[in-house]
């Protein structure tokens, strides 16, 4: 078989060399591309698994707070009827004992127990005396304030 020659300046290729270095130069820059389209893929997916990575990230921040604000809110409300609670009890507590004085502060049984049992007597009114007080003799005396108004107001009466 006969190959046929290429003569470039002073040397000669053959077909199938020029050929095997053709193929490896486009051999080359196919893996190249093929590097170069695996490296932009794998950026775009790394890209795009850390955009995923940042979202499922925001969202269980924003569900945690949800769940720690709604917990604080249920214990504040079972603390508030706890006290609601505590505030009906005291209530009902002091109703009965307004009751209780209401039945206990009868004129008619107070009298009867202080006369059987602390022997007391009813007074008549002649054992009544009275005192005219005339006079507070403890009462300590007051100095009179007299104000600029006052007296603006008195010299102006006067007048």
């Amino acid at each position: 078989m006969l190959t046929r020659r290429e003569i470039v300046g002073n040397l000669a290729y053959k077909d199938n060399v020029q050929r095997k270095v053709i193929k490896r130069k486009k051999q080359e820059e196919l893996t190249k591309k093929r590097i170069q389209l695996t490296n932009s893929i794998k950026v775009k997916k790394h890209k795009e698994l850390m955009r995923k990575i940042g979202f499922i990230a925001t969202c269980f921040g924003i569900s945690f707070f949800v769940v720690f604000r709604s917990s604080s809110l249920f214990s504040m409300q079972s603390e508030l009827n706890k006290i609601n609670d505590d505030i009906n009890m005291y209530e009902k507590s002091n109703e009965k004992l307004n009751i209780e004085i209401l039945m206990k502060n009868d004129i008619n049984k107070i009298n009867k127990v202080a006369i059987e049992n602390l022997h007391m007597i009813e007074i008549d009114k002649s054992d009544i005396k009275t005192i005219n007080k005339v006079n507070d003799y403890f009462e300590e005396p007051k100095e009179k304030k007299i104000g600029i108004f006052k007296l603006i107001e008195d010299f102006f009466v006067k007048f």
